[in-house]
């Protein structure tokens, strides 16, 4: 018996030994692939002209955070960075016409990706609209037909609301603030409080980043060398042309509709992602643009 204790022993001592050795072997192993830095923060910044207060210490670590998140973020940074090749001269391009701040283009940016995906809250669309803001403010929202999935529609709409948020708050600061929380929150936290500066007021955790986090990815995407990117080196999502087709009536059976325009279901719903169903009922005869791909051959690949 003491001869088999004894071997025992040994025997786990041996495992032990190879294990650690083992071990050893594989932290030595391993290549040091990167070096990792704080940032050099901006000595200014601003949003849609209105001055961030950095040199304000608690401003700046609120920014300095934000900035940290985002900026080794590198796998979403590129996936953002090939999107808005795609989408930001549509999107510029209405918020000029209707007299808005080009910043706001990081809103989208800090609210979906520039991808049309739906949160918990069922908020939807690059604009992220909870149905309830989205109708308000002239989208259609049904079990057939979502608008929050239409890019110049949502957009037009978010101008507004910014607008209308902006002429009662004062500022495009509060006025972006209160696209996170609402406008309600934010007059009852200026009220009690007794300020008038988003950088004044103390509020909820998701608000009070916020800003922050649209100014970093600004930050970023605007000089994303200088965090390290060669964005010189990535190639965007090109913008595909498209044409477009009027609809008037009811449609039975969008897959058959697509095969009389020579598109298939799938490229239907990729360029229109506004349809929501099978059919289009479209009881009170609205309508509706339907986008089709140019070069339509490109997207078929079957028989």
């Amino acid at each position: 018996m003491k001869l088999l204790s004894t071997l025992g022993m040994l025997t786990v001592l041996a495992s032990l030994v190879f294990l650690l050795e083992g071990s050893e072997t594989k932290k030595t192993a391993l290549p040091v692939e990167r070096e990792i830095h704080s940032l050099v923060l901006p000595t200014k910044l601003d949003f849609c002209g209105e001055e961030v207060p950095i040199d304000d210490p608690e401003i700046m670590e609120r920014f300095d955070r934000e900035l940290l998140s985002n900026a080794f973020f590198e796998s979403n940074n590129i996936i953002i960075y090939k999107r808005m090749k795609r989408h930001f001269g549509q999107i510029e391009q209405i918020l000029k016409e209707q007299g808005m701040p080009v910043d706001f283009k990081y809103l989208a940016v800090a609210e979906s990706g520039l991808a049309n995906v739906v949160s918990p809250a069922a908020a939807a669309g690059f604009w992220q609209f909870i149905p309830e803001t989205g109708r308000r403010y002239g989208l259609e929202i049904n079990d057939e037909v979502d608008e929050r999935y239409q890019l110049d529609k949502a957009t037009r709409a978010a101008c507004t609301f910014l607008k209308h948020m902006k002429d009662d708050l004062g500022s495009w600061t509060l006025a972006a603030a209160s696209y996170n929380c609402g406008m309600g929150a934010i007059k009852q936290s200026q009220k009690f409080q007794k300020v008038d500066s988003y950088y004044d007021l103390f509020i909820n955790q998701e608000t009070s980043r916020y800003l922050f986090r649209i100014v970093a990815l600004k930050e970023i995407l605007n000089s994303p060398e200088k965090y390290g990117y060669k964005m010189a080196e990535v190639a965007g999502y090109p913008s595909i042309p498209t044409t477009s087709e009027s609809v008037s009536g009811p449609v039975p059976n969008w897959s058959d509709w697509a095969q009389a325009h020579g598109i298939n279901y799938k490229v239907l719903r990729t360029f229109n992602p506004w349809i929501k169903k099978t059919l289009l009922t479209n009881k009170l005869g609205k309508t509706y643009t339907v986008e089709l791909p140019k070069d339509k051959a490109k997207f078929l690949h079957g028989k």
